[in-house]
């Protein structure tokens, strides 16, 4: 549709007119469920989700549990969505534009989620992930984010290429490369998306009271999970915490990366 505004005697160009947000025709739909995993439309009570549940409007959400997840897919079929547990997704935009072209926007809080993106059709069509530091923006790519309990977002490429942006600043990230943004500042440099969710030099210290203190570190950008409790690093990846010695001597410390590799190391603690 064109609009044609007049200022006094002289008409204006055409504008032209976006469909309106949460257009009927466009939507993202849960094709996959796995555990606890809540929905809610906008302003409306939360309830389990179901397959066929759809985000439709601003504001609709789902929300994961603990060991759970769900997959989402665009009405299209030209992304897929996979959220991973104790994440929370927002839709923030859909839009159809007069030239068929589409623009798409999922909010992330917390959590980390995936995505499967083919290459558009239309020069105008852009999907972001928009995270409380930054926002990833593709046109088609395999790609993940992540987003710590401190609000830092990670952002990897697989394939293709993904732009993260912060703070009026721009990297564009190839296959294979990632960058940590923290909340207030821009981009950091890239470095190399780890293949897998690693931990390295992990030491012990015995401390009073039967408590002790573990500490590691693991790529810079991985959430770290303890007794599924998050676990805080710092921007080289280093984390420490301190902790009752269980009677088996196992601390489980979950590492998951920003493409969604996940796995869980079962820790002896190996002290007098």
């Amino acid at each position: 549709m064109l609009v044609f505004l007049a200022v006094g005697p002289l008409a204006a160009a055409p504008i032209p007119l976006l469909a309106p947000a949460g257009a009927p025709d466009r939507y993202l739909v849960i094709r996959r469920l796995q555990g606890t995993v809540n929905y809610s439309r906008k302003n409306q009570p939360a309830r389990p989700a179901v397959l066929g549940d759809k985000l439709v409007r601003p504001g609709d959400q789902i929300e994961t549990g603990l060991d759970s997840g769900a997959t989402l897919v665009f009405d299209d079929g030209i992304a897929s969505l996979r959220v991973s547990e104790s994440t929370t997704v927002t839709l923030s935009l859909l839009d159809l534009l007069p030239d068929g072209g589409k623009r798409s926007r999922i909010s992330v809080r917390g959590g980390q989620v995936a995505l499967s993106v083919r290459r558009f059709n239309r020069k105008s069509s852009k999907l972001e992930i928009d995270t409380p530091a930054g926002v990833a923006g593709v046109r088609g790519t395999i790609f993940g984010v992540a987003v710590d309990r401190r609000d830092r977002s990670t952002i990897a490429a697989r394939s293709g290429v993904v732009s993260a942006s912060a703070q009026g600043q721009t990297l564009l990230l190839p296959g294979g490369l990632e960058s940590l943004v923290p909340l207030g500042k821009p981009p950091q440099p890239p470095v190399a998306t780890p293949t897998a969710a690693r931990i390295y030099r992990v030491s012990y210290e015995r401390l009073a009271d039967n408590q002790v203190r573990l500490s590691a570190y693991t790529d810079p950008g991985n959430l770290v999970r303890l007794f599924n409790e998050p676990i805080d690093t710092d921007l080289q990846g280093n984390f420490s915490f301190v902790r009752p010695l269980p009677a088996d001597r196992f601390l489980p410390v979950e590492i998951t990366t920003a493409l969604g590799a996940q796995r869980t190391f079962n820790l002896t603690v190996l002290l007098p």
